[in-house]
């Protein structure tokens, strides 16, 4: 098999979150690092006469996972996560990761998801940026699609 030339880098990738108004606020330049776990919840079982179980899929999730900076400006990705967990609206927010980017034939992942943890770790002794990480919770389906315009 010829060696693939169509990879991509994440360099470019477009993350978004929306702010406590809904509208949605690249944090890109503000995180490092964004996963998104998808997962089909299967149901087993064997039937009589049979020694292979049956398998089939029952339901579907998908957990995200977002790294940021601790920064102090407003409207970046700590201010965001720090504003939907201490502000008061717990409610469902939107995150969106366009890859490689937002140009036409990029995908779009995206989906209503709440705050599940979002600790906040310091170690004196490194020598790096602080970073918070978070795990978000899917509140309904999340989608995929091929940016068209």
């Amino acid at each position: 098999m010829a060696q693939t030339q169509t990879a991509i880098s994440a360099v470019d990738c477009i993350i978004q979150l929306d702010n406590a108004s809904g509208v949605l606020t690249d944090i890109s330049g503000s995180s490092n690092k964004v996963s998104l776990s998808f997962e089909n919840g299967v149901w087993e079982f064997r039937p009589f006469g049979n020694v292979w179980k049956a398998r089939g899929v029952t339901g579907k999730d998908a957990d995200a996972s977002l790294d940021a900076a601790y920064t102090t400006a407003d409207g970046e990705a700590l201010a965001l996560l720090r504003d939907w967990f201490f502000g008061g609206d717990d409610s469902p927010r939107t995150l969106q990761v366009n890859i490689p980017d937002n140009t036409p034939g990029s995908d779009r992942y995206q989906g209503e998801f709440v705050l599940e943890t979002f600790p906040l770790d310091l170690d004196a002794g490194a020598d790096d940026v602080v970073m918070v990480s978070c795990t978000l919770k899917p509140n309904g389906e999340v989608t995929h699609e091929v940016i068209t315009t």
